[in-house]
């Protein structure tokens, strides 16, 4: 019993403390909010109320890149999808929407790929804030 008791204590210790291990509680290196949707890290920077910024950044948070790169990406609000139109722009991809969405609540989903390396969607909540 007590060696169950030490395994749970170590398995919850360890998904803890690594929870956040990818930078989402803390702000990327342009300001944004980062998430790890495979072996790259997506940064999102609100630029304005229409416009967002997509870095895809290396495992480490640096060298973006949009060369042989690119992104999809979706609002979400109340089962209505608008598709945003992306394009690079200096190392980044800038997105911009129809109208003033992102003070919204509602849902921000990438689908991107950095090199040859695809990722899993980064979903980001809005309003955006960093997890505690």
């Amino acid at each position: 019993m007590d060696k169950i008791i030490l395994f749970l204590f170590m398995v919850l210790t360890t998904f803890s403390s690594n929870a956040f291990a990818h930078g989402e509680d803390i702000a990327g290196p342009h300001g944004g909010f980062i998430r790890m949707p495979g072996a790259f890290h997506t940064e999102l920077v609100l630029k304005t109320p229409t416009t967002l910024s997509i870095y895809l950044l290396d495992i480490n948070w640096k060298n973006p890149m949009v060369k042989n790169s690119g992104v999809k990406v979706k609002f979400i609000n109340q089962g209505k999808t608008i598709d945003l139109n992306c394009k690079p722009i200096q190392g980044h991809f800038e997105c911009s929407a129809p109208n003033t969405v992102f003070g919204e609540s509602g849902t921000i989903k990438i689908t991107a790929h950095r090199l040859k390396n695809k990722g899993e969607d980064a979903v980001y909540e809005l309003p955006l804030m960093l997890k505690k």
